[in-house]
């Protein structure tokens, strides 16, 4: 697998943070992890991409918005393998005083759902000429929260590549600088200067939470930094529906 070169970190970033086992044979060392840390949020990207195809081709089939944002949102979230709304089931459960990795409770299953009702309701209320905009943007922002919180909090554990999780190990103050910059960059491409202030919020949100977090538990997780980067998601598509919402009914074609 070294063979892929400059894409092993990527590969590297596909197999710990979406559905996709690929490739099989993969068998990464911390330091490889580490390299992996810009690819875990470009992977958020790519993903949004396709979720945004998938409610482009439905849409082309004469399915009403609604459908369309609904199945997009349901695309993006299986192929991450729902990490983002599991980490924050069982962050408030945490919380909450139940710690059974086995099952969720009522208030895991509840932040569970309530999540992806946000998700598609904030989805179906942006304007679909800006759904590949907000399905790019939101993940990316999601994907960076956490890897800000791995450089300044403290991680309780290492990464491992036979377990999906956000965690990348050692993330660098230049990591952090260059994605930070390319995530701003993109979103001021996608959705103009509206997106500085949904980073600026999210980056607000992501630091309290966090903070809360790691005072609760005395450091971050895979499941914590999930739960953190579910939120984040969430709230950079509510800000995307403020700034470029729907001009007609979702409901009809």
């Amino acid at each position: 697998m070294r063979r892929l070169g400059p894409l092993y970190p990527g590969a590297i970033a596909i197999r710990q943070t979406t559905a996709m086992r690929w490739p099989g044979e993969l068998a990464s060392t911390p330091a490889d992890a580490e390299r992996s840390a810009p690819w875990m949020v470009a992977v958020g990207a790519a993903l949004g991409v396709t979720a945004w195809l998938v409610g482009w081709l439905v849409g082309r089939l004469g399915a009403p918005p609604a459908l369309g944002g609904t199945l997009a949102v349901v695309t993006l979230t299986a192929l991450t393998a729902a990490l983002l709304d599991v980490g924050l089931a069982r962050t408030v459960e945490r919380w909450l005083g139940r710690d059974d990795e086995r099952s969720f409770g009522p208030a895991g299953t509840s932040a569970l759902l309530a999540a992806a009702v946000i998700r598609v309701v904030a989805i179906i209320a942006i304007r679909p000429s800006a759904w590949l905009a907000a399905l790019v943007v939101a993940p990316l922002i999601g994907r960076w929260s956490a890897l800000v919180l791995q450089r300044l909090g403290e991680v309780l554990e290492p990464p491992s590549p036979e377990r999906r999780s956000l965690l990348v190990g050692g993330v660098t103050w230049l990591q952090i600088g260059i994605v930070t910059g390319l995530v701003a960059l993109v979103g001021v491409l996608a959705l103009g200067v509206g997106a500085l202030l949904i980073l600026a919020v999210v980056a607000v949100a992501s630091f309290v939470v966090g903070l809360a977090v790691e005072r609760g538990r005395g450091g971050l997780d895979g499941h914590s930094l999930a739960a953190v980067a579910a939120l984040c998601e969430v709230v950079a598509l509510v800000g995307i529906a403020a700034i470029a919402p729907a001009l007609v009914s979702p409901w009809t074609v």
